[in-house]
Formats: C-alpha cells, structure tokens, sequence
C-alpha cells in the first residue's frame, strides 16, 4: 500500500507542476512571477517562486530513479520536498500587493496538487509495507 499511496503524491506533484505554468496570478505564470520579483530587486521572493517548482521536480526525479523499489524511498525527503514547495508558495505569495493580488487556475491547480500530495504522502507514512 505504501508503495501506491507515494505514486499518488508524485502524480499530485505534477499537478504543482503543472499549475506553475498556468496563469497563476495578475495573468502572470511562475516564470513571469519570478522574472518580475527580479526585475523590482526582490530577488529572495523570486527565489522562492522557484522553489515552489524545484522542489516537486526533485521529489518526482528521486522516485524515477527508485522506481523499481519505491519502498526504499525515503519518505522523510518526501516530507522535506513537500514542505518546501508549500513554504515557498505561502511566502511569496505574502510578497504579493493585496490590492492587485487575484488568484487564477494555476493557483489553484497548484493548491490542490498540494493538498492531494500532503493526503497521499500521510497515507504512505502510516501505512505499513507490502
């Protein structure tokens, strides 16, 4: 069951993924997000935008490479890679101007693919091997 219940987390990952590319806010995409906070000098925010990205990339790169033996996957960097691509998220969006700030698809494809990913990812951790 663990093994299944990880496979879903990294299909929710894709969902980050994804999103990311889809107008995410200010009809904005996370690239154009990232280039804009490097543009106003706000380089850390930037930097977060694309943690948002790397972080589900390289949790979805660690499972290809152990695709054959997914249960020795060690689901603790899931963890780490799954809070840094929410952490990142929730504090650039803080960055953001309330006033001009609106959310689109990709955000909210992004935040369920969160969602998904977490539900998935606590189901692995308490389930026991096959």
């Amino acid at each position: 069951m663990k093994s299944k219940w990880l496979k879903w987390s990294k299909i929710s990952l894709l969902l980050v993924c994804f999103g990311f590319f889809m107008p995410v806010s200010c009809d904005m995409n996370g690239v154009d997000l990232a280039r804009m906070f490097n543009n106003i000098d706000s380089t850390g925010y930037a930097m977060l935008i694309w943690l948002v990205l790397l972080s589900a990339v390289i949790s979805i790169i660690i499972t290809l490479f152990h695709k054959d033996k997914i249960e020795e996957e060690s689901i603790a960097l899931d963890w780490i890679c799954l809070a840094g691509t929410v952490s990142g998220g929730l504090f650039s969006l803080g960055r953001m101007n309330r006033e001009y700030f609106n959310l689109q698809v990709g955000a909210y494809i992004i935040i369920v693919g969160w969602i998904f990913s977490l539900i998935f990812l606590i189901l692995a951790t308490c389930s026991k091997k096959e």
